[in-house]
């Protein structure tokens, strides 16, 4: 679990993006089930499929 008081524009300022990007990113994570998230924090509760995904292994 990430707990951090980051905002989303603070994210995406960490990666070159934009916090709409972010949210639009973490939202996709969340429904696929990669995570979880609430106030201030984020959870893997899926890291296989979470490391499938970013090695491009992912179908969707």
């Amino acid at each position: 679990m990430i707990q951090s008081p980051l905002s989303q524009q603070d994210l995406a300022a960490m990666v070159a993006s934009t916090a709409e990007t972010v949210s639009r990113t973490i939202s996709s994570l969340r429904r696929r089930g990669f995570v979880e998230t609430g106030r201030q924090w984020i959870r893997v509760s899926d890291r296989a499929g979470l490391e499938q995904l970013a090695e491009g292994s992912d179908s969707d």
